[in-house]
C-alpha cells in the first residue's frame, strides 16, 4: 500500500511546482482540492485491497482466525449454512457420510456438484457408524443407509458422478471450484466418538496454500479412482 500510494501522489507532487505564481486563495484551494482527490484515490486502494483480503477469507465469522490461508472452525455451529458457504462455487467435489445437510440446503438440484464420493451405504449397520448413529442421531443404521441411498439417487439425477468408498475415512471433504485460483477445500475430523456438531473443520484456500490444497486434491483423486466403486442401491440386506 505505501509503495503504491507514493506512486500515485508523484505525479501530484510534480504539481506542486507549477503552483507558483498564484495568489494566495488559488493556491489554497489548487492544495486543498489536489489533496482531496488524493484521498480520494488512496480510499478507492485501500477499499480494494480490503476488498480483495475479504474474498479470500469470506468464511470469516466470529471467533474465527484466519492463519496463512487456513481458517480453523472449533465446531458446525461456526460454519456457515452449505447453501451460503457454496454460493460462488461452480464445480464441487465432496466425500460426505449422509449428505443430509446438502438436500435440506437444496445442492443437489444446483447441478454443481461434479464428484460426490460418500461412505457405502451398508456400512452403517456395522461398527463404528452403528453405535455412532444410534447415540448421536436417534435413527435406525438401516433408516440412514435408505437416507444415504435417496441422496445418492437425487445427486446422478441431477447429473452428478457418484462413488461409494467401504473404508471409514479420517475426514469428510469439501472442494469448491478445484481448477480455479479462488478454490478451497474444507476438512472436517471425522471423529465419531464425539456428537457431529462438535467436530472440528479446516478450509485451506488455494491461494494462500497451494502445496497443501494440491496435497489434498491428489488425496480426494486417489480415493476416486482407486477407492472409489460405483454404488449399490438396493438394500442387500
Amino acid at each position: 500500500m505505501i509503495v503504491g500510494g507514493a506512486a500515485v501522489i508523484k505525479p501530484f507532487i510534480d504539481l506542486f511546482g507549477k503552483l507558483k505564481g498564484l495568489s494566495f486563495t488559488d493556491y489554497v484551494f489548487s492544495i486543498a482540492g489536489l489533496l482531496f482527490i488524493f484521498l480520494g484515490v488512496y480510499f478507492l486502494l485501500y477499499r480494494a485491497a480490503i476488498i480483495n483480503a475479504a474474498k479470500k477469507l469470506s468464511l470469516i465469522s466470529d471467533g474465527l482466525k484466519g492463519i496463512d490461508g487456513i481458517l480453523h472452525y472449533h465446531n458446525r455451529n461456526k460454519l456457515p449454512r452449505l447453501d451460503e458457504e457454496l454460493k460462488n462455487s461452480t464445480i464441487v467435489w465432496a466425500l460426505w457420510h449422509g449428505g443430509a445437510q446438502a438436500e435440506a440446503c437444496d445442492i443437489y438440484n444446483r447441478k454443481v456438484i461434479k464428484k460426490l464420493l460418500f461412505i457405502e451405504p451398508e456400512k452403517n449397520s456395522f461398527e463404528p457408524l452403528k453405535s455412532f448413529i444410534y447415540k448421536y442421531w436417534g435413527k435406525t443404521p438401516q433408516a440412514v443407509a435408505d437416507e444415504v441411498r435417496g441422496h445418492i439417487e437425487q445427486a446422478q439425477k441431477n447429473n452428478t458422478e457418484v462413488k461409494c468408498i467401504n473404508f471409514i475415512p479420517k475426514y469428510l471433504i469439501l472442494i469448491s471450484n478445484p481448477q480455479s485460483p479462488t478454490g478451497w477445500i474444507r476438512i472436517e475430523e471425522f471423529n465419531l466418538d464425539i456428537n457431529h456438531n462438535n467436530r472440528q473443520s479446516f478450509t485451506i484456500f488455494k491461494a494462500n496454500q497451494g502445496h497443501l490444497f494440491k496435497s489434498l486434491i491428489d488425496y480426494y483423486n486417489y480415493l476416486w479412482t482407486e477407492k472409489g466403486q460405483l454404488p449399490k442401491l438396493q438394500n442387500c440386506d
